[in-house]
């Protein structure tokens, strides 16, 4: 989901790019969720998502 240098997050429904702050994040039973703000995915929980960075 992120881009070589790990700064950029990519939605692999649609391809949009930005950062983690430009992602929709809702809380959903106490734990954030990331959204793509152009397709709606849900990419993961935040903790997934910046796991997936490391």
């Amino acid at each position: 989901m992120y881009d070589n240098d790990g700064n950029e997050l990519k939605c692999p429904a649609c391809g949009w790019r930005g950062l983690l702050e430009d992602f929709d994040q809702v809380v959903l039973l106490g734990t954030t969720h990331v959204h793509c703000p152009s397709c709606d995915a849900n990419l993961g929980s935040r903790e997934h998502v910046s796991q997936r960075a490391a």
